[in-house]
């Protein structure tokens, strides 16, 4: 029979691990019908559970560098009680408690609102097996702000469509101020994303009518 791997990430995962070859097979993610174009406003966004996996630690670390005064919107649940309080005090430790928002579990209406009046998304998880984040930022028109081992997300993540950033503090914020700074730049890139996404035709009919042929 054949394997169907929902990115390459994690097809070359199945290789080295088990030996197994598969077939990349892309889905879109849940939010795609919903997902809507609107302005690059005043915040980035970083959606993604709150765990160390999702490293808003770095995030967190990052911002501090930054030499505009960035605003990021946390939205997720809480994966992890004490990662989310680390990063509270982490939050306070390093003064920027005044350009963050803890926005946690938020309803569909209201993540879909979000992503659409933000500047740009920020999603920097470590070895992501395939990345929604990235892909419903690319439906809303907004630029990824990444990491060069974010994993799956570097699969439809480029300097084409956002940053690709070392995973090194310092270098991130200089993306974060890129982004901040020049809201022109992010339409540009977002929307290119957008292009690349539509690009790939992804639906759930393609998925099952690929899943049932085999």
């Amino acid at each position: 029979a054949e394997i169907f791997a929902n990115s390459e990430n994690v097809k070359q995962r199945l290789q080295a691990f088990c030996n197994r070859d598969s077939t990349v097979l892309y889905h879109p993610p849940g939010l795609a019908e919903d997902l809507r174009l609107g302005p690059y406003g005043d915040y980035l966004l970083c959606p993604g559970r709150l765990e160390s996996l999702k490293r808003q630690e770095f995030v967190l670390n990052s911002l501090a560098q930054t030499k505009a005064q960035v605003k990021i919107k946390f939205v997720g649940a809480v994966g992890s009680e004490s990662y989310a309080e680390k990063l509270k005090k982490l939050a306070a430790r390093l003064g920027v408690v005044d350009r963050i928002e803890w926005c946690g579990f938020v309803s569909k209406e209201a993540l879909v609102d979000l992503y659409a009046n933000a500047r740009a998304v920020v999603y920097a998880p470590q070895d992501e097996d395939y990345g929604y984040v990235a892909l419903e930022g690319q439906i809303a028109g907004k630029p990824l702000i990444t990491t060069d081992d974010s994993g799956g997300v570097l699969e439809f993540i480029d300097s084409e469509n956002g940053w690709v950033s070392e995973f090194d503090s310092a270098v991130f914020a200089e993306a974060l101020d890129a982004a901040w700074s020049d809201s022109k730049r992010c339409e540009h890139l977002g929307l290119s994303g957008r292009d690349r996404y539509m690009s790939l035709n992804l639906s759930w009919s393609r998925v099952a009518e690929k899943l049932i042929l085999k």
